[in-house]
């Protein structure tokens, strides 16, 4: 169905699974501040290049975006399921873009049009990103931690913007093994 631009208000908390599959919309949550729930395939097969989720959101369904072969951006508080629970199914970026993926095999579900990833709040968990060829990875002040497995020699991570000095992200602790992408990748700094 296509919509055209969708516009949520602050009384925003839950959206259904499916609700907005096979849409042709782009979505505003720029008015959306209490915690959002966001179910299964809530924007399957949705044809946008750029995608933010609100940073209020703290429930996404597994394959919340899956189908969505043109996304190129996205904008996301946590990856996984929520930002409390760390499993190895649910806590990769695979979990948004399939179903019965884990992270050893996230590359055939994340869209290979995905090239920069804007994360904020909650700190990315072992192998997140393993498999993954984002090229850009923006990095929010409020991260502290980068896990395990997530950038290794395989990666494609050139660039890394991190919204903080330069001080601030030697603070950001890397976990080892497999990390190298995040020592190489060229580092630019907001302040």
């Amino acid at each position: 169905a296509r919509i055209g631009k969708l516009t949520f208000g602050s009384g925003l908390t839950h959206i259904g699974g499916c609700a907005f599959k096979d849409a042709t919309a782009t979505y505003d949550f720029s008015n959306v501040y209490g915690d959002l729930t966001i179910e299964y395939e809530a924007f399957a097969n949705n044809k946008f290049t750029s995608f933010a989720f609100p940073e209020s959101t703290v429930f996404i369904g597994e394959g919340a975006l899956m189908g969505c072969n043109k996304l190129q951006t996205l904008s996301i508080p946590f990856i996984g399921k929520n930002a409390e629970e760390s499993t190895a199914s649910t806590h990769c970026l695979a979990w948004l873009f399939g179903k019965d993926v884990d992270c050893w095999n996230q590359t055939s579900a994340v869209p290979s049009t995905l090239k920069t990833v804007i994360l904020h709040g909650e700190n990315p968990a072992t192998r997140a990103f393993l498999g993954v060829k984002i090229t850009t990875l923006v990095v929010g002040k409020d991260i502290t931690a980068i896990g395990n497995e997530n950038f290794g020699s395989d990666s494609k991570l050139a660039r890394i913007y991190y919204e903080g000095t330069q001080q601030e992200w030697n603070a950001v602790t890397r976990g080892t093994p497999n990390n190298q992408k995040l020592s190489s990748a060229e580092k630019y700094f907001y302040s």
